[in-house]
């Protein structure tokens, strides 16, 4: 699927909300402890995690009977066309949690039931580049920070050493989040501490530098919040 570019506009909308809600909200930076030993990510298959919603458009292949083989969006009711079997819910359900409620309709072995994601159209993650740059990559499930960058080419030709993701919580009694990620110790020592698991809706900032262009436009009762961010990383330099 195609990324799609935001308008600009949006880009400093966003910008100023997640850094505004920053001021109030609380920042996570990576353990400091040294005799830490490098932590391993956990092996997970985000594909296989991800739950379905509308608009998301699935794939399902039946083995033995390639007449009923189709392509079908995810409707507003959750639902998705599955040809003679007509009209089956499967939003919020896995991969594999649909497959086997399309084979049950189908009275079939669940075995011969096959379903992929086709289009991620339901959620979004944000990326926003240290010059100003911003797009929106769809969300594939649960993967980490350096895995949605290398497969959305977020880390350029010369890769940055540092990043934040900005979460927005869906309660107001809860915070805004911001997670420094330490893409240097990720990429150079394998430490793993902070290559967090995303979440949809995410915002991840690469490589902001003071002097850039993202530093530049912001407006100046912003700067206090993006220097206290600044300072947590120069504080692991």
């Amino acid at each position: 699927m195609s990324q799609r570019l935001l308008p600009s506009w949006n880009v400093f909308r966003r910008a100023a909300i997640g850094l505004t809600l920053l001021a109030c909200g609380c920042i996570t930076a990576s353990p400091t402890n040294s005799r830490l030993p490098p932590e391993r990510p956990l092996r997970v298959n985000a594909d296989e995690l991800y739950t379905l919603a509308c608009p998301d458009e699935i794939e399902v292949v039946f083995d033995g009977r390639s007449d009923m083989n189709c392509t079908s969006p995810i409707g507003p009711d959750g639902c998705v066309e599955i040809g003679e079997l007509g009209r089956i819910r499967v939003e919020g359900d896995t991969c594999t949690e649909a497959a086997q409620r399309i084979a049950a309709s189908a009275r079939m072995p669940f075995a011969q039931v096959r379903i992929r994601v086709a289009e991620f159209n339901s959620r979004k993650l944000f990326i926003y580049g240290s010059n100003g740059s911003a797009r929106a990559v769809p969300y594939q499930g649960p993967e980490t920070v350096m895995g949605v960058l290398r497969r959305s080419g977020g880390l350029g030709k010369e890769p940055p050493n540092e990043a934040y993701i900005v979460r927005s919580q869906l309660s107001e009694a809860k915070p805004t989040e911001v997670l420094a990620v330490d893409l240097q110790a990720i990429r150079d020592k394998n430490d793993h501490r902070t290559d967090y698991r995303l979440q949809p809706q995410d915002e991840i900032y690469v490589g902001a530098k003071p002097g850039s262009s993202v530093a530049k436009a912001m407006p100046p009762i912003l700067k206090p919040a993006y220097e206290t961010i600044r300072a947590l990383f120069a504080k692991k330099d």
